[in-house]
């Protein structure tokens, strides 16, 4: 389940399970949204404007859930506006799941905790690299762009941008990243939203991502190709902007090694390679 919820946290929210008059968990909107009312970061926890809870909580048949309190269908009140979005797994039918109890929190207390810390450090699931080709900086005018070719099957495992301009709002919007695997287009989307930082520098850390307050982006989305792999970051229109090279990094697949468009698995990665282009400074 992930649930997220935004604007409005004054009501009591009630989750009832399999038909039970009782609710199995009942608090403050913002409690147990975004909050210790269950658990604690990350799977409970702020992140921009809204709140966020990613534990799980299994029902075999049937599940409510119910919030009490103010919203703008009854007081015609912008400031009443409720925004919620509920999204949950619907395993295949004669799963049997073990109902959620709130006696679950405590019994799998070190599993939360130890899912809690794997969380909070995603490095540790990152493909190794192996081996650097040296980069720089350069300026971009409106049309130039910056483009890297790799030969043989891979996977690019990690990404790192900066960049810099008079108004870095505008800088990020106006730089595209586009990429092609196997003669492809799959990727072109401007570089504030590739790597989730959108208008400005807007630091975070997430799985996947993360933007530092000195303007570094990183992004380690495994992006697999079987022959080829083109990389290509341009300024699309607007003024002058400093790019500090991305950080390119893939590994090799044996000869022949084919893939569906999921990371290959371990025993099939022979060789890793990296193209670098970082700062000077």
């Amino acid at each position: 389940m992930r649930w997220t919820m935004q604007y409005k946290y004054d009501g009591t929210i009630r989750i009832y399970l399999e038909g039970s008059n009782e609710p199995v968990l009942e608090a403050k909107a913002d409690k147990l949204i975004g909050g210790d009312g269950i658990t604690g970061p990350p799977l409970s926890a702020v992140r921009g404007w809204a709140r966020s809870l990613y534990l799980p909580i299994p029902f075999n048949k049937h599940c409510k859930i119910t919030y009490d309190g103010p919203n703008r269908i009854e007081t015609g009140k912008f400031e009443d506006c409720l925004y919620y979005n509920i999204n949950y797994l619907q395993y295949p039918k004669g799963t049997n799941l073990k109902t959620f109890t709130v006696s679950d929190l405590k019994t799998n207390s070190a599993l939360i905790d130890k899912v809690q810390r794997e969380l909070l450090q995603p490095e540790k699931n990152r493909l190794d690299i192996a081996r650097e080709i040296k980069g720089g900086k350069t300026v971009l005018t409106p049309g130039q762009s910056i483009t890297r070719d790799v030969d043989g099957g891979g996977a690019i495992s990690s990404l790192r941008v900066k960049i810099a301009g008079d108004d870095i709002r505008q800088a990020l919007r106006a730089t595209v990243i586009s990429a092609s695997f196997d003669g492809k287009q799959r990727v072109w989307v401007p570089a504030g939203e590739f790597f989730g930082t959108g208008l400005g520098i807007n630091a975070f850390k997430g799985w996947w991502r993360q933007v530092n307050k000195d303007g570094w982006m990183n992004c380690w989305w495994p992006m697999p190709f079987n022959s080829s792999l083109k990389f290509n970051m341009e300024l699309s229109h607007w003024q002058t902007t400093k790019i500090d090279y991305a950080t390119t990094c893939y590994w090799y697949a044996f000869d022949g090694a084919k893939n569906n468009g999921q990371v290959l698995p371990e025993k099939v990665r022979s060789k890793v390679g990296l193209i670098d282009v970082k700062s000077d400074m």
